[in-house]
């Protein structure tokens, strides 16, 4: 592995999350190497904030104690990646190429929300630990702050619902980034998000 110095990907956000060109870089960054794993039928395990760097600009992964590649055995790794990074199911039987497929979508959506509305950073960052998702969203995209937030911002309302969907999908059923990004391969939503927590009156579901 090459030595690569620079920021750490939450402490580069700290830095840049009010910049819309370099976060939009970064998406682009982000889906060319997605894009290339995919093809490549690699992946890293472990896609988050402490395991990605920032290099004159350039978005580089580090640490690969979990990475596959193939002619390795599927279904036979040893962890599961950062929680803030994961979908719900995943566990060291889903080792394999399409591991990091979550990350990638997961990722992009959030740099993109930080695009949109700069405050979202601040307030969900926790700590650096994460950019704008907690793995309790992922679970539960229902009672989600971040996801009813991004469903009121018109241009991410359709690319959260997606998500959503896949949140709530087998994680077999996640599709690569390009495919969400595109609206191809996403699973059927189970329930439709609110804009607004539940009331005694009953919240108005987004249509």
């Amino acid at each position: 592995m090459d030595w690569v110095e620079g920021d750490t990907l939450g402490i580069w956000l700290d830095k840049h999350s009010s910049d819309p060109r370099a976060l939009e870089k970064a998406r682009t960054d982000f889906a060319a190497i997605a894009r290339f794993l995919e093809l490549k039928g690699i992946a890293h395990g472990d896609i988050q904030n402490g395991n990605v760097m920032v290099a004159n600009g350039d978005i580089k992964l580090i640490d690969y104690d979990g990475m596959f590649v193939p002619g390795m055995r599927q279904g036979n790794g040893s962890e599961t990646g950062h929680k803030h990074f994961q979908h719900p199911e995943r566990r060291v039987s889903d080792f394999g190429p399409r591991m990091d497929r979550f990350s990638f979508i997961a990722l992009d959506l959030s740099l993109k929300a930080v695009i949109e509305d700069k405050s979202l950073y601040a307030k969900f960052r926790e700590g650096g630990e994460t950019v704008v998702f907690k793995a309790n969203d992922f679970a539960d995209p229902q009672n989600s702050e971040i996801f009813r937030r991004l469903l009121a911002l018109p241009k991410l309302k359709e690319q959260a619902r997606r998500f959503a969907a896949i949140c709530e999908a087998p994680l077999a059923a996640v599709p690569t980034l390009d495919e969400y990004l595109a609206g191809r391969n996403i699973p059927a939503a189970k329930t439709q998000i609110k804009t607004q927590p539940s009331t005694a009156t009953g919240p108005t579901a987004v249509r």
